[in-house]
This record gives C-alpha cells, structure tokens and sequence, in this order.
C-alpha cells in the first residue's frame, strides 16, 4: 500500500482516486440532471431605475419569472420599477429607495377607466399590505413620488439582500 506524506490515516493512493472518481461522477451526473448545463447563476442588479412602461415592465417581469431569475434592487427604484417586487426571488438593500406615484401618460393624467385600468395593473405586482396601500393611496400622488426605504419594506415583509 503506497502512502501520501501529509496523511495521518495512511489512505492508499487507489482509494484518493476512487474518492476522485466518485466525486467526477457525481458532477456529470448532475450537469446531466440540468439538462446539459452547467450555470452559474446570474443576480439582476437593479438600481438607478426610473421606470418606464408599464406594460414593457410586466412583459419583462412575466419572463423573468419563467426563468427564475432573482433580482437585486439597490439605490433608487421609481414608478414601473417598483413592479420588480411581484417576482419571488426579488430581494431589496436596507437603503433602497421606492418611489410610487399614479399612473400617468408622460406628465398627462389618464382617462378615469384608465387610471383604474393601470392602477390594478401595477399593483397586481405587490405583495400586500403594500398592494392595499398603493390602491388606496399611492396611486393619488400626482407630481412627485411617495418614498419607501428598503427598511421599512423588508418590516413590510420583502425579503432583504444578504449583502
């Protein structure tokens, strides 16, 4: 039985490479498992976002939720990007800012079934008790935002970011 210096108990070289040859299988089987691939997974880093479309943004947020993908949001998140939090797998910073306001056409305000319309479709993206808030009031801002510390939404229950 050969020995490796440096090892107390003395392993024979045949059982290292058996235990190296188990742990190589292992690691193809499970590449094998996920389909052939091996990933590393990827964060969306969001911050500095000020919104945009709402229905581009649900579009965006309905396929990232097919995929999984976890999402970050750090430093400013303004109107439509405050959707990001209907995904599961969104996460925000202690010092993440929100901004709610109504929905709007530019600096125009909508046609009252519209604004209804548009009202529910943002806030179908909240958790509650944010979702009731919004409905009854956020959605009333005209000018300007409502803000929301990352801290007061992870009391609120959003999860918050290990960093």
């Amino acid at each position: 039985m050969t020995k490796i210096p440096g090892l107390r108990r003395g392993y024979s070289v045949f059982q290292i490479r058996g235990v190296v040859l188990i742990c190589l299988l292992l690691i193809l089987a499970l590449i094998a498992a996920s389909g052939g691939q091996a990933h590393v997974e990827q964060i969306l880093i969001v911050r500095n976002d000020h919104g945009g479309l709402i229905s581009e943004r649900s579009d965006e947020i309905a396929h990232l939720e097919r995929t999984g993908q976890r999402v970050q949001i750090e430093g400013e998140c303004l109107s439509a990007c405050t959707m990001y939090l209907a995904l599961r797998n969104t996460c925000v910073t202690r010092t993440t800012r929100l901004g709610f306001h109504a929905p709007q056409r530019g600096q125009q305000r909508l046609a009252a079934s519209d604004f209804e319309y548009w009202s529910r479709e943002v806030a179908r993206h909240y958790p509650e008790p944010l979702k009731t808030w919004y409905m009854r009031e956020g959605r009333l801002r005209q000018g300007g935002y409502y803000s929301i510390r990352g801290t007061e939404l992870i009391r609120l229950g959003i999860p918050a970011c290990a960093t």
